[in-house]
């Protein structure tokens, strides 16, 4: 085994190192899972408003081009 001039970690170590990985990742998902809602929400939105014009167009009283 090759010598590590660095001093060996305690089990405390480890496990403060975990924990801060951890935090970490649950940081980035977190961030992931926040980005992705949002961009969801944008998708709705636009696709609400587009359902909201189509009605509109309907609800437009029919005009006549001829006179009678």
């Amino acid at each position: 085994m090759p010598f590590d001039p660095r001093p060996s970690r305690s089990d405390e170590d480890r496990l403060e190192a975990l924990q801060a990985k951890i935090g970490t990742l649950s940081r980035e998902g977190q961030a992931l899972i926040e980005k992705d809602t949002a961009k969801k929400e944008v998708k709705a939105k636009a696709k609400a408003l587009e359902e909201a014009k189509k009605k509109e167009v309907y609800r437009l009283p029919l005009v006549h081009l001829h006179p009678s």
